[in-house]
């Protein structure tokens, strides 16, 4: 319980500085907490704590201001790439909007590594989210989607495959193609 409370704290704190623009010195923080947690702790331990933490500073809405901060300022995306890599699958949804709602380059190829990363049983809010995606989005989101190629991120293609946009049909096609020769007789298909 007061472990709750401690962390409520922490996040609120660490969105009060991520919306005053210095996400940089929560993601120090959260560094030398790790370190901190990972000579003090061992085994399972050091995991949960540190997940613990980094959902404490950067999840939820935290997230979503931090997305937005990087949106406005690409070049802290490299700084904040590690903790996004250690951020839990609860947070796609966030993710995923940013995603739609359009992000520089830099941001982008993190959030997409970040999609990839978390994809286990979460495909279909992957598909959902390439299906309401403009077309370059949509693209790499089917690319995650295929590149992956398990089971659920192959029925989840194939129902994309059968929808109604052509553009989607296509880049399902393509990028599922064992080779690019497949690709292109999949392209002349159609």
């Amino acid at each position: 319980r007061d472990a709750h409370i401690l962390l409520n704290g922490v996040r609120r704190s660490a969105a009060t500085l991520i919306g005053r623009g210095r996400l940089d010195l929560v993601v120090r923080l959260h560094g030398q907490s790790c370190e901190q947690i990972m000579s003090r702790v061992s085994g399972n331990d050091i995991q949960r704590l540190t997940t613990a933490l980094t959902t404490a500073l950067f999840g939820g809405d935290a997230l979503e201001l931090v997305l937005d901060h990087l949106r406005r300022f690409p070049a802290q995306t490299r700084a904040f790439a590690p903790v996004l890599a250690a951020m839990p699958g609860t947070e796609l949804p966030a993710v995923l909007g940013a995603l739609r709602a359009g992000a520089p380059d830099i941001l982008r190829t993190e959030l997409l590594g970040f999609v990839a990363l978390v994809l286990g049983g979460r495909e279909q809010a992957v598909a959902d989210a390439a299906v309401t995606s403009d077309p370059d989005t949509a693209a790499r989101l089917v690319g995650v989607l295929a590149k992956a190629g398990t089971p659920a991120a192959k029925a989840v293609l194939d129902v994309i495959a059968q929808g109604e946009d052509p553009a989607l049909q296509m880049e399902v096609k393509v990028q599922s193609a064992a080779t690019p020769e497949a690709a292109h007789a999949e392209l002349g298909k159609m």
